[in-house]
């Protein structure tokens, strides 16, 4: 049983890389990312110079999240020119060079496409089976948002200070990725009272943000499932000497479950006999 589920699975997710789709979570992510460089496209122009500068670090950041994807799609596409072609795979590939970033509107018009042809009952019940994951590319793709957000907001309050230590877009994403991660070095930290206020804002992002990545990773590492689906639609190992012992748990249990149907069947068949042989009783 846990085998024929197994193999439904990995058919549809195959079915699925085929067409240049991966898990839902996985492109809701890809979706916040795109929408996040789109808009950094936009606003770039406006900010002022280091604020800019952590606009571009982010965007750097968010360039390598676009290559690995492209790869991806790449090697799980078939055939792969129908990706390059039809999917407009060449339109992500270029879009890893930075000052062609505009191309990445097709990223988000084929990923909303695709979203649309799954469905969006199946979208939103894929989400709710497939809970961390989809909570942890969210926070993922928050953690970045937040960090660019507060280092060009630092960034620009710190530097009205003749104290500051926060001066360029480098010192605002290493002193927002410190804060929100709670490590806090002090080597830059906010001498004003709106940098000072900022950064408990960020200190709470970060204790609430890496929270959740901290159950993610301790749930792997434990083995704990955190998906909604029954047991027997989770991923398998039959070579594994733990998943031997688990498939002869799960026949153990079934032969249990067959006993006591066949005792209450043979109950059930023995009261029905015995009314038919004494039917004024």
């Amino acid at each position: 049983m846990r085998g024929m589920s197994d193999t439904t699975t990995t058919d549809r997710d195959a079915e699925r890389a085929g067409k240049g789709i991966g898990s839902t979570s996985y492109e809701l992510f890809i979706l916040i990312l795109s929408l996040i460089s789109i808009a950094n496209l936009l606003i770039i122009p406006f900010l002022e110079d280091s604020a800019a500068q952590v606009v571009a670090i982010t965007d750097l950041t968010l360039t390598l999240f676009f290559a690995i994807d492209f790869v991806k799609r790449l090697r799980a596409a078939e055939p792969r020119r129908r990706y390059l072609v039809e999917d407009w795979g060449w339109a992500d590939l270029l879009a890893i060079i930075p000052f062609l970033r505009i191309l990445r509107v097709f990223r988000l018009v084929r990923v909303i496409r695709k979203l649309r042809e799954h469905g969006a009952k199946r979208f939103a019940e894929e989400l709710r089976t497939n809970r961390s994951a989809s909570a942890f590319g969210l926070t993922v793709a928050l953690v970045i948002l937040v960090v660019e957000i507060a280092g060009a907001t630092i960034v620009a309050v710190e530097r009205r200070s003749p104290e500051a230590n926060i001066q360029t877009g480098v010192d605002a994403v290493w002193w927002a990725y410190v804060t929100i991660t709670t490590v806090g070095y002090g080597d830059r930290y906010p001498v004003t009272t709106e940098g000072r206020f900022l950064g408990v804002l960020l200190l709470i992002a970060g204790i609430a943000l890496f929270s959740v990545l901290t159950a993610y990773i301790a749930q792997k590492l434990i083995g704990t499932p955190g998906e909604s689906a029954p047991p027997a639609r989770r991923e398998s190992h039959p070579t594994g000497a733990g998943d031997a012992l688990d498939d002869l748990a799960e026949l153990s249990r079934l032969a249990d479950e067959a006993g006591r149907h066949h005792e209450e069947l043979r109950r059930r068949i023995g009261a029905l006999e015995e009314r038919l042989r004494h039917p004024g009783d």
